[in-house]
């Protein structure tokens, strides 16, 4: 009866270190299981992070305020070119019913709308009354000047001016070069010189 008991003892003994060892070997597998879990997750998670970094990046450009030393971009003034005829000396016959007609075009990289007025002889007669016109950029605009204009001065002696100014606001008032302060302008200029009527044909 004691050898039985002994037995039943030791059977008993070896179960529950049997037990044991599976208890120990279950939790060590669920836990090497949320191990592997969370290193997938993490993973995971970081991928996602390493893509939405760099557009965080971007954005935060447009997000976050200027910087300090930031700049505002000047306005830039029109520009005129392409001029027919060439801005050289430009022969007039006075008094034959002469015109000619001055062409250009006209272009402003950061504005739409371009106005424009024709002198002459500004320089002598700042009161004058120009002629006006307002165009888009890119546009070529063109113009007449008679040999008779009233606004040549100083006779067949003197070498005249005609003047196209271009500007990317509107003039201030009727005459005159007067324009807005922050307003871009350019001029280019032909000269022109009267030769005596008797050699009219």
């Amino acid at each position: 009866m004691l050898t039985i008991t002994k037995t039943m003892t030791k059977v008993s003994h070896c179960q529950q270190q049997y037990l044991c060892l599976r208890f120990l070997s279950a939790y060590i597998d669920g836990l090497f299981f949320i191990v592997t879990i969370g290193i997938h997750i993490a993973r995971y998670y970081y991928k996602m992070f390493c893509a939405v970094v760099p557009c965080l990046s971007f954005l935060s450009g447009c997000l976050l305020p200027p910087d300090a030393d930031y700049v505002e971009p000047k306005n830039q003034p029109p520009r005129i070119t392409r001029p027919d005829p060439n801005p050289t000396l430009d022969f007039v016959i006075h008094g034959c019913g002469f015109s000619r007609t001055y062409a250009a075009s006209i272009f402003d990289p950061d504005s739409i709308d371009l106005y424009w007025r024709v002198f002459v002889d500004y320089q002598r007669d700042d009161n004058q009354e120009p002629q006006n016109g307002s165009s888009e950029t890119g546009a070529r605009v063109s113009f007449e000047i008679q040999d008779s204009d009233p606004r040549f001065r100083g006779g067949t002696s003197v070498a005249h001016v005609v003047e196209l100014m271009v500007a990317d606001q509107p003039f201030d008032a009727p005459t005159g070069r007067s324009l807005p302060e922050e307003a871009g302008s350019v001029s280019l200029t032909w000269t022109v010189q009267y030769v005596t009527s008797d050699q009219c044909e």
